[in-house]
């Protein structure tokens, strides 16, 4: 819901990119890439499907974070 405050519990050095989606996505990737994930934390080794992965919801964008506040704004114009 909150992603800058997410992060910001998080310690990490760089913002790859952003995947919309919901807690169940987010179950899936964990799975997707759970025999990388290093145990008990939110990482997960760089392998080259990772990284795939990353190059394709990146695609195109060059700051997450402008894609992120246009999806905010998306989301509150259908709100009314």
């Amino acid at each position: 819901m909150n992603p800058r405050q997410r992060l910001a519990a998080i310690p990490h050095q760089d913002l790859l990119a952003f995947e919309r989606g919901d807690r169940s996505l987010e179950r899936r990737r964990h799975a997707q890439f759970a025999a990388t994930r290093y145990p008990g934390t939110e990482w997960f080794r760089a392998t080259p499907e990772l990284l795939a992965h990353v190059d394709a919801v990146a695609a195109g964008v060059e700051d997450p974070w402008d894609l992120h506040a246009r999806w905010t704004s998306e989301a509150l114009a259908l709100r009314g």
